[in-house]
């Protein structure tokens, strides 16, 4: 052609033919270079056949041999139809853009600026395996993805705990249903929860005024077996009669040395229980004596209205399958049939429980009732930040587990220096064990000082092992942290979007597809 006579192009075409009298080699800078004008033979009369391309508006020429480096379908079609003036797709321009030079470099770069779902359904759409990608965007796919994924989990999440408002609710049921596990529904489900944690509060400050010796009565004479009673008591003179002064924890005093029930000898557990009652006064108050009448009364309130609300969730509940595989069920369950057990024992037989051979079902069955207080966390599950915190929790499981695993190798690395560096020092760090305990509670930075070191080799350890807790502990923590905030804020997004304003609500427009020339 006669236009690269002119000295101008001439200049430039002695530049491109000789690049290395001007630039550095570009290999060693690691530059990506594409064909130079040298490449192709303008004055060919058989130059190969251009394309134009019109992707989403934009406008892109190449050569049909470039584009044919990329094996896929579309691609093929696209060659095949290659004397067409111009062909047009309504996909997006930018991803295109980076297949395109994928063709002309050998390296797919992904855009920054495009969602990762858009350039995956392009790349799909294109017939380009994601296993092309470079490295350098493959940690950006993989990080946005696991985000992505994140969020959609976090939404499943909360779509499913989502209630139906009380004017969406098809039938009673399930109003019944948004009454009692949902109190945003409706105002008298804001009142029915605002009873329901009453009760619960209630309930919980009288598990802890039950364990007051002030807050208890002894039991009635029908109520304890008649072998309670000491050998010089046989005059009906009942031992739940006695002052409560006769012992400083305010509980009659028991003597059971001398009794010969065949029971004590053949159940060891109930023998157990009953020789504490003459040691440890918590246990002979729990035998020997019962709550006030108020309280009783208030624990029977509690108990009747927990029983019937828990019934009306399994009747009204969509799923009793998921019900009963839901952890706070059973935390109901747990303290709801030992109450239930313990009512119906004493109305068949009033001295029931205390016999020997019922004692200690007696004692795990009061025990079981303590597990009312698991209601508490029926009651902060309603809070979507608990939530939140307990799905972060479990997100940071890995970390967590791999704490405890550092944490174990620690503790059984401090307890066999400790017990070796203090081995000569007469009653400190007897066994390794007390090495074990010793060191969880200097790693966690408690100190009760039941333990500690008594040489200077052992001062050292203690030094060193309680800035390993430090650290070790200290870990994990900004991981939780980050993972709170970051679903913390996902949810607060999700609910400014869930909820558009009228404005936005008249304005939305139905997207339309368009089809490809």
């Amino acid at each position: 052609m006669a236009l690269l006579n002119t000295p101008e192009i001439g200049r430039r075409h002695s530049l491109f033919s000789n690049p290395d009298r001007h630039i550095t080699d570009s290999s060693s800078l690691g530059v990506l270079r594409g064909p130079s004008l040298e490449d192709y033979d303008i004055d060919d009369p058989n130059e190969p056949s251009t394309l134009t391309l019109n992707i989403g508006g934009k406008i892109f020429k190449t050569y049909a041999q470039t584009l044919s480096k990329l094996r896929s379908v579309k691609i093929d079609e696209i060659c095949s139809r290659a004397r067409k003036s111009e062909l047009f797709f309504d996909r997006n321009p930018e991803v295109f853009a980076a297949i395109l030079d994928y063709c002309r470099y050998s390296e797919l770069h992904l855009p920054r600026n495009v969602c990762v779902l858009v350039c995956r359904k392009e790349l799909a759409f294109w017939g380009v395996n994601e296993s092309l990608i470079s490295d350098c965007c493959k940690k950006y796919l993989m990080d946005c993805t696991n985000e992505i994924q994140l969020q959609e989990s976090l939404y499943a999440e909360f779509i499913r705990l989502r209630p139906k408002k009380a004017c969406d609710a098809k039938n009673t049921r399930e109003r019944i249903y948004n009454l009692l596990h949902h109190p945003e529904t409706s105002t008298a489900a804001k009142v029915w929860a605002a009873f329901y944690y009453i009760l619960v509060l209630v309930s919980v400050g009288s598990i802890f005024l039950s364990t007051v010796p002030q807050c208890r009565v002894p039991v009635s004479s029908e109520q304890l077996p008649p072998f309670y009673q000491s050998d010089h008591d046989h005059d009906n003179h009942s031992l739940s009669k006695r002052s409560l002064d006769d012992d400083p924890g305010g509980v009659p005093v028991v003597n059971l040395t001398h009794f010969t029930h065949p029971i004590f000898s053949a159940v060891y557990s109930s023998d157990y229980i009953l020789q504490q009652m003459e040691t440890n006064s918590k246990i002979r108050m729990m035998v020997t004596t019962k709550v006030v009448p108020a309280l009783e009364f208030l624990d029977m309130v509690c108990m009747i209205y927990f029983t019937l609300e828990f019934i009306a969730r399994v009747i009204t509940v969509p799923s009793r399958l998921r019900m009963f595989m839901h952890f706070f069920t059973w935390c109901d369950l747990m303290y709801l049939i030992p109450v239930w057990i313990l009512w119906i024992g004493q109305l068949i037989d009033p001295s029931f429980w205390r016999a020997p051979e019922n004692i200690t079902y007696f004692v795990f069955l009061e025990f079981l009732i303590v597990a009312r207080v698991l209601a508490l966390f029926r009651v902060a599950n309603q809070y979507k930040a608990l939530r939140i915190l307990i799905l972060s929790m479990k997100a940071s499981l890995g970390e967590i587990l791999l704490l405890l695993v550092f944490v174990m190798l620690a503790m059984i690395v401090y307890s066999s220096l400790i017990y070796c560096v203090e081995i000569f020092i007469v009653g400190s760090m007897d066994n390794m064990f007390e090495g074990l305990w010793w060191s969880i509670i200097t790693m966690t930075t408690v100190g009760y000082g039941d333990m500690v070191p008594k040489s200077g080799m052992g001062y050292l350890v203690a030094c060193i092992c309680a800035l390993t807790g430090i650290i070790l502990i200290g870990m994990p923590v900004p991981i939780i942290t980050s993972n709170f905030h970051k679903y913390y804020g996902f949810r607060n997004t999700r609910e400014e979007v869930a909820q558009p304003s009228p404005s936005q609500e008249t304005n939305v427009v139905s997207p339309t597809r368009n089809e490809p020339d």
